[in-house]
């Protein structure tokens, strides 16, 4: 896999590979119905319209893509919200199931990490579902640390328990 910043073409297979991801990866944590209604038109105006023209200071999105030149992978980086000092958020980090357990996941969260150093962060974090506990392991080998704070946030119109994870950058 090669790890590249994203451009506006990449928006249809980041949404596709955004409700793909949603689809298999939070089955059972988030109610089916929801899950069986997302469809990659819902998504695609989001990523066309975040995608459009240069990224906003201490921002960037990336995408992992294969030997084929199509986006497998995304991931999107930018301030924590809300801003504390120098700490930058791994937003989102999402593969097509089809790549998962083959280590573009861990390429694409160290390209991330390093795309935050550049931007100039010095911590980061990230909120994940309590059950979701792949993503959970995934992030633990990668460094990061459950530090224990909770919120329910609003996603795609669902309320959403999350747990914060916290790695120092620098």
């Amino acid at each position: 896999m090669r790890i590249r910043d994203a451009t506006p073409a990449d928006a249809p297979a980041i949404a596709a590979v955004h409700v793909a991801s949603w689809k298999a990866a939070y089955r059972g944590m988030i109610p089916d119905h929801y899950l069986e209604r997302l469809t990659v038109d819902d998504r695609l105006a989001q990523w066309e319209r975040a995608l459009e023209g240069p990224p906003a200071p201490g921002h960037a999105s990336l995408v992992a893509q294969d030997d084929a030149a199509t986006a497998r992978g995304f991931a999107r980086v930018g301030p924590s919200v809300p801003a504390a000092g120098r700490t930058g958020e791994l937003w989102a980090l999402y593969l097509e199931p089809g790549a998962w357990g083959r280590g573009a996941g861990r390429a694409l969260a160290e390209a991330a990490i390093g795309r935050m150093v550049e931007l100039g962060y010095e911590d980061a974090v990230l909120w994940v579902l309590p059950e979701n506990r792949r993503a959970r392991r995934f992030y633990e080998i990668g460094g990061w640390q459950c530090d224990e704070v909770e919120r329910t946030q609003t996603v795609w119109g669902v309320d959403l328990a999350e747990v914060r994870y916290r790695r120092r950058l620098v």
